[in-house]
């Protein structure tokens, strides 16, 4: 009995002693080899897109702490472009920098994208028109481009300056090829092939509204339309006073050359129509009834009726139903 209580004292007190160090090897143990630093477990974005030169750690990983964010782990695509990244090498990205990732989505690749701003054929037009300008004889050109899809990609926050270089321009068909030269805030400077055909314009007044038989085309609304000089005809309105107080002689629609053969003047006289004949002489001012054979406007010389003699005179319309007869005329008025 002695001798076991002797045992169980010396147990007692070697445990007391070796408590401590216990519980130092379990910490050891749970914090990994001597040294070793705990890695972060990151997790990978849905969506990648990239905007700079390089892809960051901050690009691929949501949880990415702000100091390591910007690390840069490869090169980034070029603008509108894409590049494709096995889960090897996400992991290894991750690893580098004491970070852990786990596919558990067993994607098989990452796709990254590259941000870009888009230098379309009507960025390009303004510059390309000018340009065209100083190579040929008129001034404004209908510009048709080899491929009208044509798109640049250039980085996104960049600062666009366009020029054209190299332009070449044969008035003859209206061929023209060239290079676009595009720098987007940096020393370096890209060419883009641009070609097509050119056109030459004329400015010219077109109805903004429908007009139908008989309208005002000022109640319409007039306005200027650059036109190819290949599709007017001999008989094309080309000066807006030309069609000061003219209306539709037939319908017309928005935006459609107006010919000479589309207006005239308003009718104030219609054919078969009752109108009163005027004759003036010194001393003697007379009116009759008479009648119409055949329509006028302000100005116009028709033939008329008098109704009271039934002769047959030319008058000129004077207004709306109103003519005024020659002086030689003023006997027949009255006989």
């Amino acid at each position: 009995m002695n001798v076991n209580n002797s045992l169980y004292r010396w147990t007692e007190n070697w445990l007391r002693h070796l408590y401590p160090f216990l519980i130092l090897g379990t910490a050891l143990l749970a914090a990994g080899p001597l040294g070793a630093q705990v890695s972060k477990e990151v997790f990978l974005k849905t969506e990648i897109s990239v905007k700079g030169p390089y892809v960051t750690l901050g690009d691929l990983f949501m949880n990415v702490d702000d100091e390591l964010a910007d690390e840069s782990v490869a090169r980034a695509p070029a603008p509108g472009k894409r590049i494709a990244f096995t889960p090897r090498h996400i992991a290894s990205f991750a690893r580098v920098h004491q970070l852990t990732w786990r596919n558990s989505g067993r994607q098989a690749r990452i796709i990254v994208r590259r941000d870009s701003k888009i230098v379309k054929t009507d960025d390009i037009l303004p510059v390309l028109k000018e340009a065209l300008a100083d190579e040929g004889p008129h001034p404004t050109m209908d510009v048709v481009f080899n491929d009208p899809q044509m798109q640049i990609h250039v980085p996104e926050n960049a600062e666009i300056d366009l020029s054209v270089r190299d332009l070449t321009f044969n008035p003859a068909n209206g061929v023209f090829n060239g290079r676009v030269a595009i720098s987007s805030g940096t020393d370096q400077v890209r060419f883009y092939p641009v070609g097509g055909r050119a056109y030459p314009t004329r400015r010219v007044p077109v109805l903004s509204g429908y007009a139908e038989r008989g309208t005002l085309l000022e109640e319409v609304g007039l306005e200027w339309k650059d036109v190819r000089i290949s599709r007017l005809s001999q008989n094309t309105i080309t000066e807006l006073d030309d069609l000061a107080g003219m209306e539709a002689r037939r319908h017309l629609t928005p935006g459609q050359m107006i010919r000479e053969s589309d207006i005239q003047k308003p009718i104030m006289v219609q054919k078969g129509a009752a109108l009163t004949i005027h004759y003036e002489a010194p001393g003697l001012s007379l009116s009759v009834q008479g009648k119409a054979m055949e329509n006028g406007s302000k100005g116009d010389v028709i033939r008329v009726v008098n109704t009271r003699s039934n002769k047959s005179i030319e008058a000129r319309v004077t207004g709306p139903s109103t003519v005024a007869a020659p002086r030689s005329m003023i006997l027949t008025a009255i006989r």
